[in-house]
């Protein structure tokens, strides 16, 4: 009553504002005083306990709430803070542990601990629950750290028992609770077996039980199974299914074919029935050779994989030929590998009936001591073969035997005779890929255990999945390097290592077999034989190692290369840059009888990937680490952190690549210096050339060396260059190179190259000389670099290589600058750089002497202009530049022309085709035909002359399709494409014109959702003039080639609906069932649906169709029903849905249709069929007035009318409206639907991104 009270006060409050200030102010005072009470109340409280434990002591905190908390030592002070406040006694832990504390004090603001030690300690740490344990551990603590109070284990279980199952009430509840609580059944079907998956979404227990053809599945949770697919097509293997509902429970029943192995299990929340034909090891050879992407693509069935720890006891296998009633033993103590289909051959059949209670009690406890016992060593297990006598372990539990160290004069015995008992006999624990049958034998071992001193190491080896994880762990790095080399795979460890091996030697024997383990010098080799099936892989974590065998390994290693230097005496070696390398081991291989040098690293895994053989050795792939085979005797391999060198004493025999020319050979002599050409013109200076050259030729004869030789071959290389007689210089270059390969790494040399080769074309080799750092800043050089950057289209940086060079330009020729000068234009024009264009071209006009410049001069002007929107020069000029009839120019010039005069109107579209045609044939090969090809056909498709230009466009990407103007042209024809089929234009043309247009360039269709929309509008096109077998081909090749997943989906619905209108319902069927995925959108779903239902209808499956429509409504499901019915002689429930089709019409005053006159008389002979005068009636009144009058009038009343008796005129009028066929109708409707559809949903996306972007 106070709270009434009170809200009626603060409503009578309104009629004085002050009574509402007064009030405000009474609540904050009310909140002001009850916040320090509020505070006190939450506040944390902590219990603090302390025990001492086998050589060290623990602290214990229990919390009302577990705070978060942090813990550090600082200045031996252990400090334990708090985010907020705790009520904390800590005055026992002194008392308790005066070993280790000396006091121990809580903060005034009780959010920190401070615990002053001892002595130095260390801290181990243990959340669980509201608990915290916090160890203090001696200095010199060793071995396994302390764990868990037992008492608190089977507490922490306990809770996770109640909360699972709270959790489960809970989930129970809420899904009680919803009003619509469907199950989802998919299934997947291949030639030898089928899978159905009960996609629950909660944890529901399952019972399945077999009586002959019948399977029965028992859920404990009601909800109705959407099963309409597998009611209208049962797959194979199964007949039928139907279910029951009840308040607590769904029941389902598959009726099988004859002879049908059956295996049901849990998978995730879902459960899974496998079904098969007798022979029950197919499913498991299929489920390993089938991949999860087929299995989806047949009917979307992926599930996730399963736990093996995890509902054991829910698999169930059951099979009709077995009568074995048996149980296992015992619960296996360790998780076995993950159940696969078609095991029923490997295990006794359990039917869920035989699972007892007692058997999940004592899985669960094996599993509890899994968890609680604290790990051993090898040393504290010991073998009890007492117990095994007993019988006392059972099934395929593992075993493991501590053995004695072996001593130096000890002798491994190889047979050794473990005693085990009969029941045990034949079994193994292997992990193995295949069946070993010798698997239980004891194998003698051809190596023998280390005897060194030695940091001990245990390999730790375990599967996962289909593949083999040994881990080296290594308490600091150490390099490593690992290869294989004759059958064999090596480790070679850069230390001295007592390995321990049990783990590996166990993991795999019949794949993983160790050859044998050496220490030499400092290192130490480990040699594995891998079965043939295997791959290794190498990884670092930390610092340890980590080798990877299976079937399918991932390579991480990464490739280092191999590059070859140049010493100062001029020897060739191989260096290897390579970080964090360690030392190099050299080995005698016993088996071949050849050296190999080893070069160890750190991680992470780099080697070389394949083999490189030089003259004097031979570097071998490695997976991490470098090797190399010596072939001669005098090769050496040096290696320091950064890098390997391999050498000889007299240097190594190297070819000299090109993309070596950047090194730096520092050679004596003149050779050394780089060249600097002084350019001459051989028609003013022809008797100076003739005397120059004989000089030199007498020079180079009667040399005392060959080193004189030399420098005077460079000299008359130089000589021929002034002279622009590039390819007398290329030959003699060839032979000095041959005859002093010293000279040909040379700066003088490679600059001498690199100009020969620019002058005589070849630009590309020309680079490769003139990137030599050694010429980096030579004049010469550069000029002539950036030359042959323009000629290989590197334009921004040779117009900045011409800028650095312009005095060396003003020195050449007058015709050879007017050369160098058109390629410095064309480059700036091409970026483009109109200043730096136009200051070269007044340089040309200046320098320009032969037709051929006069003629690019006035390109080059023309283009400039026409760049500059100078458009009536630009035509002047590149008329200019066409008069001068030299063929290359005036093809450009004309075709340019042709372009200009057709964009400002001056000839007409046809006058600029045949002009740019005539371009086109007269010149061909380069970059000109390129142009104009583009051009002529934009003009093409602007005249809609879209084959010729498709066709004249085509060849010229496919004949120049490396470059920018090749890709320039392909995208245009994609956009033309697109255009013509998404814009519409190809509505213009005639249907089987656009049809044959489009196959020809079909390649040219956009993927992804504008190819889908392109491939609609074509198929539309068609289906509008008739022609169906062309429209089914075109949706055919996109559903067969191009696409997958939904868009796969919904364009079979629309090849479909056309293979349906063509009388095709077996192939429209076909078509939906190849196509059908999981988890479709709802809209694509139901159109699929509609037309497979229709279908049916038509190849007369009745009672399929209508369950296909199962969950459906509206008026095209009642049209299909009707139809169905119709044939079916379902005479009642036909006039019942023909009715629903008019709804109500007999409401309105607006006069019926055509068609629903049509479908009227349709239901009244149904109901005449089916002696429904009552019903008859109802229409007779509802609809007589609105069929007065019409072409109809006479039959409706034929019909509906008692008094008409005429049987004959009844039966030729249901014949003449039974041999209508809807089917185009039908088709009609659903095309205008999904059209309305699809502009529905346009609408919504563009409303979506209209408020997004607004």
């Amino acid at each position: 009553m106070r709270q009434y009270r009170q809200i009626d006060f603060l409503n009578n409050a309104k009629l004085a504002f002050g009574f509402k200030k007064l009030i405000a102010f009474s609540i904050l005072v009310l909140f002001m005083a009850l916040a320090p009470v509020s505070n006190s109340f939450a506040e944390n409280n902590a219990q603090v306990t302390a025990e001492l434990g086998e050589g060290y002591g623990r602290i214990i905190f229990s919390f009302d709430e577990f705070p978060d908390y942090k813990l550090e030592i600082l200045d031996g002070v252990l400090v334990l803070k708090f985010n907020e406040e705790v009520n904390v006694e800590v005055d026992e832990i002194t008392d308790m542990l005066g070993d280790y504390v000396v006091v121990a004090r809580a903060d005034p603001d009780k959010t920190a601990v401070r615990i002053a030690l001892a002595q130095e300690v260390k801290v181990n740490k243990l959340e669980a629950a509201d608990k915290l344990f916090i160890d203090l551990l001696p200095r010199g603590w060793k071995g396994l750290l302390p764990g868990l109070p037992q008492e608190v284990i089977e507490e922490l279980a306990l809770r996770a028992e109640e909360a699972t199952m709270s959790a489960r009430e809970k989930i129970l509840r809420r899904e009680l609770k919803k009003k619509k609580n469907e199950l989802v059944v998919r299934y997947g079907e291949l030639p030898t077996f089928t899978r159905l998956f009960f996609d629950w979404h909660l944890n529901v227990e399952t019972k399945m039980e077999r009586n002959g053809k019948i399977v029965t599945l028992r859920f404990n949770h009601y909800a109705k199974p959407v099963i309409r697919d597998l009611k209208a097509t049962p797959p194979k293997y199964l007949k039928k299914i139907d279910y029951s509902v009840t308040r607590s429970e769904l029941v389902v029943n598959l009726t099988l074919e004859e002879d049908t192995d059956v295996r049901g299990f849990k998978e995730g929340m879902g459960f899974v029935i496998d079904l098969s034909s007798g022979d029950s090891g197919q499913i498991q050879r299929l489920s390993e050779t089938i991949r999860e992407s087929d299995i989806a693509e047949m009917g979307g069935l992926l599930v996730k994989k399963k736990d093996p720890k995890k509902g054991r006891n829910e698999i169930q296998f059951l099979a009709p030929s077995s009568n074995v009633d048996h149980i296992t033993d015992a619960p296996r103590a360790e998780a076995e590998p993950e159940a696969k289909p078609g095991s029923v051959s490997e295990a006794v059949p359990v039917r869920s009936s035989e699972i007892s209670p007692k058997m999940v009690e004592l899985a669960s406890e094996e599993a509890k001591k899994a968890v609680e016992e604290p790990k051993m060593t090898a040393d504290d297990i010991e073998f009890e073969e007492d117990a095994l006598q007993k019988g006392q372990i059972k099934g395929s539990q593992t075993i493991k035997i501590a053995l004695e160290k072996i001593k130096d004069d000890d002798e491994i015995d190889e047979n050794v005779d473990t005693g085990l008992p009969a029941f045990l006999a034949g079994t193994s624990n292997s992990d193995d890929f295949g069946n070993d049958e010798n698997a239980n034998k004891v194998k003698p071992k051809n190596y023998k255990p280390i005897i060194v001193e030695a940091e001990k190491v245990k390999i730790e080896a375990e599967r996962s999945n289909r593949e083999y994880k040994i881990r080296f762990p290594f308490k600091e790095d150490v390099a490593v390097a690992a290869f294989e080399r004759n059958g064999l795979f090596w480790m070679v460890f850069e230390k001295k290592i007592d390995f321990d091996i049990s783990e590996l030697e166990a993991v795999a024997p019949a794949l993983i077999k160790i050859k044998d383990v050496r220490v030499i010098d400092n290192s130490t080799t480990i040699r594995l034989n891998f079965d043939k099936r295997l791959l290794p892989g190498l990884g670092a974590v930390n610092s340890d190692w980590i080798l990877s065998v299976g079937e399918l390994v991932l390579m991480n290693t990464k490739v280092v290369k191999l590059e070859r230097k140049y010493k100062q005496n001029g020897h060739a070696i191989v260096q290897v840059n390579m970080n964090d390398l360690g030392k190099v081991h050299w080995f005698t291989d016993e088996k071949m009888g050849d050296r190999i040098a080893v070069v160890t690293a750190m991680g992470p895994a780099r080697g070389i990937l394949k083999t490189h053989n030089f003259v004097e050795f031979a570097a071998l792939p490695t997976v991490h680490g470098l090797m190399f085979e010596a072939v001669a005797d005098d090769i050496n391999v040096v290696a320091n952190f950064e890098q390997a060198v391999v050498s000889s004493r007299e240097g190594l025999s190297l070819t000299v690549g090109q993309n070596y020319s950047s090194q730096l050979t520092a050679l004596n002599g003149d050779v050394k210096r780089p060249s600097s050409i002084e350019f001459k013109d051989l028609k003013r200076d022809g008797r100076l050339f003739l005397k120059r050259r004989r000089e030199l030729n007498k020079l180079i004869d009667n040399a005392e060396n060959e080193k004189e030789q030399s420098i005077y071959r460079l000299e008359m290389i130089e000589f021929l260059l002034s002279y622009q007689m590039a390819h007398e210089a290329l030959g003699l270059l060839a032979f000095e190179k041959f005859k002093a390969p010293r000279s040909a790494n040379s700066a003088r040399y490679k600059s001498l190259e690199g100009a020969a080769y620019a002058l005589a074309g070849k630009y590309k080799t020309a680079m490769n000389a003139l990137s030599a750092v050694s010429i980096r800043n030579n004049k010469t050089a550069k000029l002539f670099r950036a030359y042959a950057l323009s000629k290989t289209d590197a334009h921004q940086e040779a117009v900045k290589e011409f800028d650095a060079s312009l005095e060396m330009l003003a020195q050449l020729p007058p015709k050879m600058e007017a050369k160098f000068l058109i390629a410095a234009i064309e480059s700036a024009l091409e970026i483009p750089n109109l200043n730096a264009a136009q200051k070269h071209l007044i340089m040309l006009g200046n320098v320009m002497e032969t037709d051929h410049q006069k003629a690019k001069y006035w390109l080059l002007m023309a283009r400039f202009s026409e760049m500059n929107d100078e458009v009536p020069e630009a035509i002047l000029r590149y008329r200019a530049a066409a008069d001068y009839d030299i063929r290359p120019v005036s093809a450009e010039a004309n075709g340019k022309l042709s372009m200009l005069e057709y964009q400002t109107g001056a000839i007409r579209i046809d006058e600029a085709i045949d002009q740019l045609s005539g371009n086109v044939v007269m010149w061909r090969g380069d970059k000109i035909e390129q142009i104009n090809t583009l051009n002529l056909g934009k003009l093409y498709m602007d005249k809609g002359k879209y084959r010729q230009g498709f066709t004249l466009l085509k060849a010229a990407v496919s004949k120049f399709k490396s470059d920018d103007i090749g890709r320039d042209t392909a995208k245009y024809m994609g956009d033309v494409f697109e255009s013509l089929y998404l814009g519409g234009k190809a509505s213009e043309m005639l249907p089987f014109k656009a049809l044959s247009l489009f196959y020809d360039f079909r390649q040219l269709t956009p993927i992804g959702r504008k190819g889908d929309e392109m491939i609609r509008n074509l198929a539309d096109r068609l289906i509008d003039v008739d022609l169906l077998d062309q429209a089914i081909e075109l949706l055919d090749h996109q559903v067969q080639k191009r696409l997958t997943g939904i868009a796969k989906a919904d364009v079979a619905s629309k090849l479909a609906m056309v293979q349906l209108l063509n009388y095709q319902p077996e192939k429209a069927i076909r078509t939906i069932a190849k196509s059908r995925i999981a988890n479709m959108p709802t809209h694509i779903a139901r159109k699929r649906d509609l037309l497979e239902a229709r279908a049916l209808v038509e190849i007369g499956r009745i009672q399929s169709a209508i369950a296909r429509l199962d969950g459906y409504s509206g008026k095209d499901i009642s049209a299909i029903k009707s139809e169905a019915y119709w044939r079916g002689s379902y005479w009642q429930k036909a006039g019942e849905e023909f009715e629903t089709m008019v709804s109500n019409r007999w409401q309105d005053d607006l006069p019926l249709l055509d068609n629903e006159r049509h479908i009227l008389l349709r239901s009244a002979i149904a109901y005449k069929m089916a002696d429904d005068e009552l019903a008859l009636g109802r229409l007779r009144k509802q609809y007589m007035r609105k069929m007065e009058n019409t072409s109809h009038a006479g039959s409706f009343n034929l019909v509906v009318d008692q008094n008409e008796t005429n049987a004959v005129e009844f039966r030729k009028l249901a014949r003449e409206i039974a041999e209508v066929d809807l089917l185009k109708e039908f088709i009609s409707d659903f095309r205008d639907n999904e059209a309305k559809d699809i502009r529905d949903r346009n609408n919504q996306l563009s409303a979506v991104n209209a408020a997004v972007n607004g």
